[in-house]
């Protein structure tokens, strides 16, 4: 979304006239109206006053997306695909350690078995 299609729905959204926006910015009327169809941008500090007047982030009102969001997001999953790698290699390592005391049972058995002549537990 651009700026103008998320300053409307914004304002919209709030039940808010063009009229008051203006107000509150002191800006002109149709200042409001410029930015809304794209025809004029407004200042990064206006974009500033704006994004407070509707406690969201000025990644939000100038892409209609939160980067912060989508950032903690994706700390989020790279914890969870460490954690499952974890997991992962836990389990190998038990995994490990059985084939391992089976090799060993098997040599056991197989000495025994040449000792023996036959299987001794």
């Amino acid at each position: 979304m651009k700026f103008c299609e998320v300053l409307k729905m914004l304002r919209n959204k709030s039940n808010m006239k063009q009229a008051q926006l203006a107000n509150i910015l002191n800006v002109a009327n149709g200042t409001i109206s410029q930015w809304e169809n794209g025809s004029r941008e407004p200042s990064l500090d206006m974009v500033l006053k704006v994004a407070q007047i509707f406690n969201i982030t000025v990644d939000y009102l100038l892409t209609g997306e939160n980067i912060k969001t989508e950032v903690v997001e994706l700390k989020q999953l790279q914890k969870e695909v460490f954690q499952q790698q974890k997991e992962y290699y836990i389990h190998q390592k038990e995994l490990f350690i059985l084939q391992k005391q089976f090799y060993e049972d098997q040599e056991e058995q197989h000495i025994n078995l040449q000792f023996y002549g036959r299987p001794h537990r």
